[in-house]
């Protein structure tokens, strides 16, 4: 789903239970969320969305890599990353629609 999408989802169930709200102010919350989503997760390091999964910035240690075309040895800098880890709500009701089994634990 893109952005765009997102909004005209949130404009129409917005429109469907009564709430009088143009498309523009739906696309500024929409981009409102994101953008608190987005504050957290750098000046915390971590956002959580009960019932749905939490993001978190994690470190990637320093590596050594071959260049397969030269045989040179090269080290990638550490970096950070932002990973994003569903809750079991999510992960269950993805398995439902996909028709997996449960996974064991």
């Amino acid at each position: 789903m893109s952005r765009k999408e997102l909004i005209n989802n949130v404009y129409q169930g917005m429109k469907a239970s009564g709430t009088k709200i143009s498309k523009k102010t739906t696309d500024e919350v929409v981009r409102l969320v994101f953008s608190s989503i987005e504050e957290s997760v750098v000046s915390k390091g971590r956002f959580s969305l009960k019932g749905f999964g939490t993001w978190t910035v994690r470190e990637r240690q320093e590596r050594m890599l071959t260049d397969i075309r030269t045989k040179q040895r090269i080290t990638v800098p550490k970096s950070m990353y932002c990973a994003f880890k569903p809750s079991k709500n999510l992960r269950d009701t993805v398995r439902e629609s996909a028709k997996l089994p449960p996974k064991k634990v």
